[in-house]
């Protein structure tokens, strides 16, 4: 014995707009706490001299890095993608993905760092002096990982919010 049922057609329909809209809310207050962990990182690193005139000291390894121009905080902006479905928060200055996650090598004088001698017409190596090595200075992963849990949270719920089921004729 087989028991049939008639179900009417119905389908879920999702809402985009209160995603888009909890999305770049939550994209804002990341790119607000990046910029203040760098204006108020304290420093504790190398002393140095600031253009214009003044001292300020280098972060350490760790920490948020130092403002020294305010230009790496000031240039964090919040993009939204193509749909409205994503975010991302970038830094549009060059050298704050090395602060981010670090880097080697690079910069100085032509054979500076390396002692060369020349024996019968070769040039051989002698010493090494070292390696540069910055290591990472992160904030914006920093920002992303205090402010994660509550972004979580609010974009579940848009999206259970978002959804709807409806019933077709």
């Amino acid at each position: 014995m087989g028991l049939k049922i008639a179900v009417p057609a119905a389908t879920l329909a999702f809402d985009k707009k209160e995603l888009r809209k909890v999305l770049r809310s939550a994209g804002s207050e990341v790119a607000a706490l990046a910029r203040s962990l760098i204006r108020k990182s304290a420093g504790g690193g190398r002393t140095g001299y600031k253009p214009g005139g003044g001292r300020y000291s280098a972060s350490l390894p760790g920490q948020a890095p130092a403002s020294r121009t305010g230009a790496a905080a000031s240039g964090i902006r919040v993009k939204t993608t193509l749909k409205g479905l994503g975010v991302r928060v970038v830094d549009s200055q060059f050298y704050t993905r090395f602060l981010e996650t670090g880097a080697q090598g690079g910069g100085g004088k032509k054979g500076s760092r390396n002692t060369r001698r020349r024996r019968g017409g070769k040039s051989i190596l002698l010493a090494v002096v070292g390696r540069r090595v910055l290591q990472p200075r992160p904030f914006l992963t920093t920002a992303m990982d205090q402010k994660g849990d509550s972004i979580t949270a609010r974009v579940r719920d848009a999206v259970v919010q978002g959804i709807a089921f409806k019933r077709e004729k």
